[in-house]
């Protein structure tokens, strides 16, 4: 157990450039690599939330075409019931005016 310690004790007194060395004579010795594995289970979480980036911009996109097309909707319907209306009271009125004569 001492010998653990001390072997830690030097590694938390290296420099980064030791550290660096260090790692890879280790890889070397024992035909390892550290970077790979690291690197690919790294990577998923990054992937993954891009993924969901994705679909949440894409479901944003379809709901602001949703309301969009509401919008325009109502907005055609409104256009048409003033139309009615308009024509209705120009009639009114000259039904009123042949009434007065």
């Amino acid at each position: 157990m001492a010998d653990i310690e001390k072997l830690i004790d030097e590694v938390s007194n290296m420099t980064v450039l030791e550290l660096s060395e260090l790692v890879k004579a280790l890889e070397e010795k024992f035909d390892v690599s550290a970077a790979a594995p690291v690197m690919a289970a790294g990577m998923m979480p990054v992937a993954a939330e891009a993924e969901e980036a994705v679909v949440d911009a894409v479901e944003t996109e379809a709901a602001e075409e949703a309301v969009v097309d509401a919008v325009e909707t109502e907005a055609a319907e409104e256009a048409v019931v003033d139309a009615v209306e308009t024509e209705a009271a120009e009639e009114e009125a000259v039904v009123d005016a042949v009434e007065t004569e």
